[in-house]
Protein backbone atom coordinates (compact mmCIF):
# COMPACT_ATOMS: atom_id res chain seq x y z
CA UNK A 1 0.00 0.00 0.00
CA UNK A 2 1.54 3.30 -1.05
CA UNK A 3 1.32 6.54 0.91
CA UNK A 4 -1.49 8.05 -1.18
CA UNK A 5 -3.63 4.94 -0.85
CA UNK A 6 -3.05 4.91 2.91
CA UNK A 7 -4.10 8.56 3.22
CA UNK A 8 -7.23 7.96 1.14
CA UNK A 9 -8.12 5.02 3.36
CA UNK A 10 -7.70 7.15 6.49
CA UNK A 11 -9.78 9.94 4.92
CA UNK A 12 -12.60 7.52 4.12
CA UNK A 13 -12.71 6.16 7.66
CA UNK A 14 -12.63 9.62 9.23
CA UNK A 15 -15.48 10.70 6.93
CA UNK A 16 -17.59 7.81 8.19
CA UNK A 17 -16.88 8.76 11.81
CA UNK A 18 -17.78 12.37 11.09
CA UNK A 19 -21.02 11.36 9.37
CA UNK A 20 -22.00 9.24 12.38
CA UNK A 21 -21.28 12.13 14.74
CA UNK A 22 -23.40 14.46 12.61
CA UNK A 23 -26.27 11.98 12.62
CA UNK A 24 -26.08 11.74 16.41
CA UNK A 25 -26.10 15.54 16.70
CA UNK A 26 -29.27 15.71 14.61
CA UNK A 27 -30.95 13.09 16.78
CA UNK A 28 -30.06 14.85 20.03
CA UNK A 29 -31.09 18.32 18.88
CA UNK A 30 -34.39 17.28 17.33
CA UNK A 31 -37.10 19.14 19.21
CA UNK A 32 -35.11 19.44 22.43
CA UNK A 33 -33.57 22.86 21.98
CA UNK A 34 -35.82 25.83 21.27
CA UNK A 35 -32.95 27.63 19.59
CA UNK A 36 -31.86 26.30 16.25
CA UNK A 37 -28.42 24.72 16.55
CA UNK A 38 -25.85 26.00 14.12
CA UNK A 39 -26.27 24.20 10.86
CA UNK A 40 -23.84 21.36 10.35
CA UNK A 41 -23.09 22.71 6.88
CA UNK A 42 -21.69 25.90 8.38
CA UNK A 43 -19.65 24.06 10.99
CA UNK A 44 -18.08 21.85 8.34
CA UNK A 45 -17.37 24.83 6.08
CA UNK A 46 -15.64 26.60 8.96
CA UNK A 47 -13.34 23.61 9.29
CA UNK A 48 -12.39 23.80 5.62
CA UNK A 49 -14.78 21.37 3.95
CA UNK A 50 -16.08 22.41 0.53
CA UNK A 51 -19.70 22.19 -0.60
CA UNK A 52 -19.28 18.91 -2.56
CA UNK A 53 -17.62 17.23 0.43
CA UNK A 54 -20.30 18.52 2.81
CA UNK A 55 -23.06 17.36 0.48
CA UNK A 56 -21.54 13.88 0.34
CA UNK A 57 -21.22 13.66 4.12
CA UNK A 58 -24.76 14.89 4.76
CA UNK A 59 -26.35 13.04 1.85
CA UNK A 60 -27.61 16.31 0.39
CA UNK A 61 -27.41 17.90 -3.02
CA UNK A 62 -24.57 20.33 -3.65
CA UNK A 63 -26.87 23.28 -4.54
CA UNK A 64 -28.72 22.84 -1.23
CA UNK A 65 -25.46 22.98 0.70
CA UNK A 66 -24.28 25.98 -1.30
CA UNK A 67 -27.54 27.79 -0.53
CA UNK A 68 -27.21 27.09 3.21
CA UNK A 69 -23.65 28.43 3.18
CA UNK A 70 -24.72 31.48 1.18
CA UNK A 71 -27.51 32.26 3.67
CA UNK A 72 -25.10 31.96 6.58
CA UNK A 73 -22.76 34.54 5.06
CA UNK A 74 -25.49 37.22 5.06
Amino acid sequence: MDELELLQNIDKKLSVILALMIRERYKKSNGVDKKSPQKVEILLAEFGFRAPEIARLLNKKIPAVQKALQRARK
